[in-house]
Order: structure tokens, then sequence, then C-alpha cells
């Protein structure tokens, strides 16, 4: 009698061997259900992932990782634009403070002297001009 099922013959590691239909076996191994050893009633599954289970755990691992770049890639463009950002600023601060040099404010007292302004003129006339 032929009835056209193929079977597989598992060695269950407890001594026995069984036999199941392939399309049983493939079952089993793509959801490591647990099932019993007919004789001693042992539990037995299949170990291990599946291809398309190692398939999906490696795109899964490829997606964390392209996530990961985005982040590290934003988070090192943020860095770039605040350091931009507090450059400007320190050059504004500097640029006022040349200003001031120049007109004869004493940066420590805010104090006019003329004789700094009148020198700053006279002796150094490109430093007002220098960026």
């Amino acid at each position: 009698m032929n009835l056209g099922i193929e079977f597989e013959v598992l060695n269950l590691g407890c001594g026995h061997l069984m036999a199941l239909p392939r399309t049983t076996t493939a079952q089993l191994r793509r959801s490591h259900d647990i099932f019993f050893c007919p004789i001693c009633a042992d539990e037995r599954h299949f170990p291990g992932k599946s291809d398309i289970e190692r398939e999906r755990d490696k795109t899964a691992r490829a997606e964390r990782q392209l996530k990961y770049r985005e982040e590290e890639r934003d988070s090192a463009r943020d860095a770039a634009k605040s350091a931009d950002h507090r450059a400007r600023g320190y050059k504004g601060h500097l640029t006022r403070q040349r200003k001031r040099s120049v007109a004869g404010v004493c940066p420590c007292c805010n104090r006019t002297f003329q004789q700094l302004a009148r020198h700053m003129k006279s002796k150094h006339p490109k430093y007002e001009e220098t960026p």
C-alpha cells in the first residue's frame, strides 16, 4: 500500500527511533514545539533556530545597527551644530571686546581712557579692521 507520505526516521536521543511524516518533522523544526517519545514518554524538541528565524534575527540585527548608526550621525550633527553656535558666540564676544578697546574702554572697570583711544587710532589703525 502506497499512501504517498514520506517519513523521516528520528533518533530521539533516549535510545529509541521514531518515524514521522516529513511535513510534521519540518513543522516541528520550525516551531520547536515539544513532542514525546512514544515508548518512554520523554519530552523532545528540535534545538536551535530554523533558517527563517536566523534570517529574521539577522535582519533585525541589521536594522538595530542601522538605527544606532543613524542616531550616532544625528548626535554628531547636533554636536557640530552646537560647537558652531558656540564659536559664533565667542567670535561675536571677541569682536565686541576689540571694538571697545579701540574706543578706549577698559575691559575690567568699563571706564573710558582717552589716551588709549588716541594711541589705538594713531599707532594701530588697522587693529579695528582685524576679524
